[in-house]
């Protein structure tokens, strides 16, 4: 079950508007299932210009919740949370942020939380530069006080095609090495 809502004012280059969506999943093993379990996740997004000024503003939150016998190795890695790219915490690969098993190997995760803010400045007719901080996590435990979230800052130019933005965003992972990655991204931010 999914529903969302969007509201905008300005064509394929929005000025302003918000997008508000949120999905259930549910299975159960008793249903043609291999595990029994709930994924909620929801998204909220913020776009506001004052004259050539823009700030946007993203909020995700997302949950797996178990019943019977299930556990996190029974859920396939499609319906688990990770974070990480173009449209999730720039500075990092795409699903790059998640737990991790003894092997290190990315697992993913019960819960999800990403924040991005952005502001971006038209300087010229078709173009805007952009500053940006996102940040996200993915985990197993609410519990969990070691759990720190990815921090991803960057810079970036975006051009005002006919067919919609186009982003050319550099972002730098802090919690990975600074790792810097270029973002590429096609479409209006909502």
């Amino acid at each position: 079950i999914s529903a969302s809502k969007t509201r905008s004012k300005g064509g394929l280059i929005p000025t302003e508007g918000s997008r508000y969506s949120a999905s259930i999943e549910a299975a159960s093993d008793g249903l043609l299932s291999d595990a029994s379990f709930a994924r909620v996740l929801t998204s909220a997004k913020w776009l506001n210009s004052l004259d050539k000024h823009q700030f946007f503003s993203e909020l995700q939150l997302g949950a797996l919740y178990f019943y019977q016998s299930t556990s996190l190795r029974d859920i396939p890695s499609s319906l688990r949370f990770f974070a990480g790219g173009d449209s999730s915490v720039r500075g990092y690969d795409y699903k790059s942020i998640s737990p991790t098993n003894d092997n290190g190997e990315l697992i993913g995760g019960k819960y999800l939380a990403v924040a991005r803010a952005e502001y971006s400045y038209r300087f010229r007719p078709k173009w805007r530069a952009a500053l940006f901080v996102d940040s996200g996590s993915v985990f197993n435990s609410l519990d969990d006080s070691s759990q720190t979230a990815s921090l991803g800052p960057g810079a970036g130019i975006h051009w005002l095609s006919p067919i919609g933005a186009i982003r050319f965003d550099i972002g730098v992972g802090l919690q990975n090495d600074n790792a810097v990655r270029l973002h590429i991204a096609l479409g209006p931010e909502l």
